[in-house]
């Protein structure tokens, strides 16, 4: 099977090509959970605050309070104190879809990039858990997981539970832990091998100068296994098409 990145060719403000990270330093970037748009990431319910003891918490910061604000305090210490040593790198299972193209594609002007998820790159051994540096699947549930605090942070449906609203996207998600030098304020950089990715798959929409910088990759050595592929919007039909 195969896995797929959506992704514009420059940063919204135009000053990083991103066609030349990847495709030049060999470079995915993996962001902080905090980046993303769905305001119940990484945000399941708490059931109850608990200590390492197993003890219901009771010092001055949450003995005054109620259950609820207690689960906003804690997602908001712990969340952010998360954001500084995590990062993720957030797929698809999908290439052709409409609304990714438009919503992470830069309206069909961008690019999807083809991963073999087979690849050592996405399945490496860990000794931390199965989920930090693995490639898997998000699980789309109707109503928020919950759980106790000290649950939270050990527990793979905090990383991989989704609102059903977002079954559209059918992601998978790459979690790793990052050393203090891998650090930036959103989004960190890892070093990838050329191999993993297999083909590239061009926007409807996408421009002149674009489409040149795909293709001309094939006259590259470490590019010239790439399959490049062309969208096209259908004639008749609401769907792309694709030629080589």
């Amino acid at each position: 099977m195969s896995v797929y990145k959506y992704m514009a060719t420059h940063t919204a403000d135009k000053k990083v090509n991103l066609l030349k990270s990847i495709f030049e330093k060999n470079v995915l970037r993996f962001s902080s959970p905090l980046s993303f748009n769905d305001p119940f990431e990484l945000r399941p319910h708490i059931k109850k605050m608990i200590n390492e003891e197993k003890h219901i918490l009771q010092d001055a910061v949450f003995k005054h309070l109620n259950i609820t604000e207690q689960a906003h305090k804690f997602h908001d210490i712990t969340v952010t104190t998360l954001a500084h040593d995590i990062g993720m790198l957030c797929l698809s299972g999908l290439r052709d879809n409409l609304v990714m193209w438009g919503n992470y594609a830069d309206n069909h002007k961008g690019i999807v990039i083809e991963f073999d998820d087979s690849h050592p790159f996405f399945n490496p051994d860990c000794e931390i858990t199965d989920f930090i540096h693995e490639l898997k699947e998000v699980v789309y549930v109707d109503e928020r997981i919950s759980m106790n605090s000290d649950e939270w942070g050990a527990n793979e449906k905090t990383f991989l539970a989704k609102g059903k609203d977002w079954k559209y996207e059918y992601e998978y998600r790459m979690t790793i832990l990052l050393e203090e030098n891998d650090r930036n304020p959103n989004r960190f950089n890892i070093k990838f091998p050329s191999e993993i990715i297999t083909a590239v798959y061009i926007g409807c929409k996408a421009t002149q100068d674009t489409k040149k910088y795909v293709n001309n990759l094939s006259s590259k050595k470490q590019w010239k296994h790439l399959k490049i592929h062309q969208y096209e919007a259908d004639e008749k039909e609401y769907k792309l098409t694709s030629k080589k």
